[in-house]
């Protein structure tokens, strides 16, 4: 549903108005001094014509309707917004000028585009304007400072409602990083699961080798016969289930915090695509979100997107688990501040049987690892330098 915002501005009364008002009592005067009918005749004319354009832009506005053409885009991405401009009147507008803007919760507006148009009677104009959101979340698309004057050019009224749209805007996804990525976390998966007795036992059936299968599960003896690598499978882990739990807690603020922000959101991004690319089906918390194969990556990132950092919800959600009968076979917390405030409550969950694992950004590993007094595995990924569009996840 569209929203409209009422516009603010005053009406501007332009210097040719002003011109035009006193020519006519000049005129009025000279008619009055001389008797002449002429004078009488030109007053009348600067007053009919104000009257003519006060009427217009009191009565007429031009319409703007603004569609954007996908309500999500990727942080950092070329985006595009459609402005639909008509004048449903009888009268031309010399000219209609607006300013179209984006802006995020306490940030000041970015202009996109500076506009002054001329329209014609029932003319509709679409002009199409480029964007680009430097942070992850949802932004307001929205008209500033619109005018649109008379035909004369004596009055210059701002137009009565502006459209808005809502865009959001979704953490990077580095598809390239990923992919390198992948052998790494599978090794290292392999190994915890080992150290606590989850490994799923090998099965007789095999498949022809892909990249970024662990080399401790080759096929040997089929490998040799049919010249070929082929990769032994193993049967799927009973009632399977992870958890990626996001260290929202807040860190600075401003500019300082929205980057902070960026680079944890587009850090459990990549590492969610990790898990589902490998067929491991993953619960994002907070959220309780149940992702199931990459094409549940865009509802993913739409959460990302949206989550709020505040200082309750992890301490929250690590309760809320600790409760449960039955925890996770296995716990991520996407993180990239010191742990050290909820190590106790990761401590009782490992005592329980689950392994927990740290997922930071390879940038802040060091700050991660200070006052790290329990021996959590840390698994470090790159940030995205490329964008991938998520539609074609």
């Amino acid at each position: 549903m569209k929203k409209q915002r009422v516009a603010t501005q005053p009406r501007l009364i332009k210097r040719r108005s002003w011109l035009a008002g006193w020519l006519s009592i000049g005129f009025l005067l000279f008619g009055l001094a001389f008797g002449l009918a002429e004078y009488f005749i030109a007053a009348a004319v600067f007053v009919l014509l104000l009257i003519i354009a006060a009427i217009q832009v009191r009565l007429q506005h031009p319409l703007f309707e603004l569609n954007e053409n996908a309500g999500k885009i990727v942080r950092g991405q070329t985006g595009q917004v459609t402005l639909r401009v008509s004048n449903p009147g009888y009268w031309p507008f010399f000219p209609v000028r607006f300013k179209l803007s984006i802006k995020k919760e306490e940030q000041e507006p970015i202009q996109l585009a500076d506009y002054e148009i001329i329209l014609k009677p029932q003319e509709v104009r679409d002009l199409e304007i480029e964007l680009i959101c430097p942070h992850r979340g949802e932004y307001l698309v929205y008209l500033q400072q619109y005018y649109a004057e008379d035909i004369f050019g004596f009055f210059a009224y701002p137009c009565c409602l502006s459209p808005e749209k809502k865009l959001i805007s979704l953490p990077r996804l580095d598809l390239s990083t990923v992919a390198e990525a992948q052998s790494d976390l599978i090794e290292q998966e392999e190994n915890i699961r080992g150290q606590h007795g989850q490994r799923g036992q090998l099965t007789a059936e095999s498949r022809t080798y892909q990249r970024g299968d662990s080399m401790r599960i080759i096929h040997w003896k089929k490998s040799a016969s049919r010249r070929e690598l082929f990769t032994r499978l193993r049967e799927p882990l009973a009632e399977y289930s992870c958890c990626l739990l996001l260290d929202n807690r807040p860190y600075a603020s401003g500019e300082k915090a929205y980057d902070y922000e960026d680079r944890l959101c587009e850090t459990a991004c990549s590492f969610l695509f990790m898990q589902l690319s490998i067929d491991h089906p993953i619960t994002l918390l907070p959220g309780n979100l149940n992702l199931q194969s990459p094409q549940d990556m865009d509802k993913a990132a739409e959460l990302l997107a949206m989550v709020p950092f505040n200082n309750e919800t992890i301490f929250n959600e690590l309760t809320n688990l600790l409760g449960c009968i039955q925890l996770p076979m296995e716990l991520f917390i996407a993180t990239a501040q010191e742990p050290t405030p909820y190590l106790h409550l990761t401590e009782q969950i490992i005592n329980r049987g689950c392994p927990v694992v740290l997922i930071t950004p390879f940038c802040d590993i060091k700050t991660v690892e200070q006052g790290l007094s329990l021996p959590l595995p840390i698994i470090a990924i790159e940030l995205p330098q490329t964008i991938s569009p998520w539609l074609e996840v």
